[in-house]
């Protein structure tokens, strides 16, 4: 299902009425599998798959486009996207107005392309452990340092 791309995605799309709705009538027409999971959602889904999702879900009556994402956080989920392409156009533009090689153009947007769909929380992640490897790095070299040695020992 559109919008649906994990099992993160499921329980956070579904409302407490919804969540119930489909519960109880998981637990009527599936009785065995649900007791096998205990009742939760993500973990029935994780095992039987987002097909048996979308025929419960039309099963219910919900409609599917309710689970769609839609307005500023399908748009926020495109911006690295957006960005890849403008800085695309303005590259090749610069490239071909200098009359500067290709190859190296292409490697770079490959690996710019493979980072624009990169969603965002692991930028984040990203971000924070870069930040703690550079103190630990730059802590550890600054006590360690051959050059830090024969400074002190030049005074």
């Amino acid at each position: 299902i559109k919008g649906i791309e994990s099992v993160d995605d499921l329980s956070a799309k579904l409302s407490k009425q919804q969540s119930s709705q489909l519960k109880a009538y998981l637990n009527k027409e599936h009785r065995s599998e649900m007791t096998q999971v205990k009742g939760d959602l993500s973990a029935y889904y994780t095992d039987f798959g987002f097909g048996v999702f979308a025929s419960d879900v039309k099963a219910i009556g919900f409609k599917e486009t309710e689970l769609y994402k839609y307005g500023f956080n399908h748009f926020a989920h495109k911006i690295p996207t957006w960005i890849f392409l403008l800085f695309t156009l303005f590259i090749t533009f610069v490239t071909i107005r200098k009359n500067l090689s290709l190859i190296p153009l292409l490697g770079l947007l490959s690996c710019l392309y493979m980072m624009s769909q990169v969603e965002l929380r692991n930028w984040i992640a990203f971000v924070i452990w870069l930040a703690v490897g550079l103190v630990i790095y730059f802590l550890y070299s600054k006590r360690h340092s051959k050059l830090n040695t024969v400074k002190e020992s030049a005074d």
